[in-house]
């Protein structure tokens, strides 16, 4: 069984592949809870992961996750797409994965465009042939509140919790939560502007806050896909080859 963990700040999601080799619907898992997650696992299951968690987390996650694990990264160029960076290792393979799993349902001779909205909200778009363009990363609306609250605030858990029409706020935590929104949706119509310029015809909002976030982006060519990681993870794991164990 082949098992596919994107590993953010918060938390991991895990999907597995199924029968028809399709991720199956993330669970969450605590990162207090990985060993005994691990512990229910087969011997020889193939585990992949992307991870971008913070240095603690990652450290955990060596010392819990089995010797065999495969610790994805970018590549200069896999999955159907060459990255811009100088070096290729400073490009977060969350992002490159979104990206790539994207241009691969690309309309043909198109190009492909991903804003993430998480920890961070990142931007990356590519040509028709694949060529990253590059991108940008700002803080993302939750970040943004705890930077300026000093971590004594916190996002609204589902749409319906969140104001109808970002006014003029009345009080400090109301004035963060607009500020921390105005900022997400800022970058992201920037980036949907980006991607028209560029005659890309969609962009492709991912991540925990792209659902959130709709209600407040009506008249943008945007379509939200909220598990691109876990797909992209999901398209790796059919295209290369799973290394052998040694002895």
């Amino acid at each position: 069984m082949t098992w596919l963990l994107d590993a953010g700040n918060t938390r991991i999601k895990v999907s597995r592949l199924d029968a028809n080799g399709e991720p199956t619907e993330p669970q969450r898992v605590d990162y207090a809870d990985v060993s005994a997650w691990v512990a229910e696992l087969d011997a020889d299951a193939r585990i992949l992961i992307s991870c971008v968690a913070a240095n603690q987390h990652r450290a955990a996650l060596s010392a819990q996750l089995p010797s065999h694990t495969e610790w994805v990264q970018t590549p200069p160029e896999g999955l159907g797409i060459r990255c811009a960076y100088a070096n290729h290792r400073k490009w977060g393979v969350d992002r490159w994965l979104a990206l790539a799993t994207v241009h691969a349902r690309a309309p043909a001779g198109q190009g492909s465009a991903v804003c993430d909205v998480g920890t961070a909200t990142t931007f990356d778009l590519c040509d028709e042939h694949g060529r990253h363009q590059g991108g940008w990363i700002a803080p993302g609306p939750l970040a943004l509140m705890q930077a300026l609250g000093n971590g004594r605030t916190s996002l609204p858990q589902a749409a319906s919790e969140l104001p109808e029409h970002l006014g003029l706020a009345t009080d400090t935590e109301e004035a963060l939560l607009y500020g921390a929104l105005h900022c997400a949706i800022g970058s992201i119509r920037a980036a949907a502007e980006t991607a028209a310029e560029r005659n890309i015809d969609t962009l492709v909002v991912a991540g925990g806050g792209a659902e959130l976030l709709q209600p407040y982006l009506q008249g943008l060519k945007i379509r939200i896909e909220p598990e691109l990681v876990t797909r992209g993870l999901a398209d790796y794991a059919r295209t290369v080859e799973k290394p052998a164990q040694s002895a």
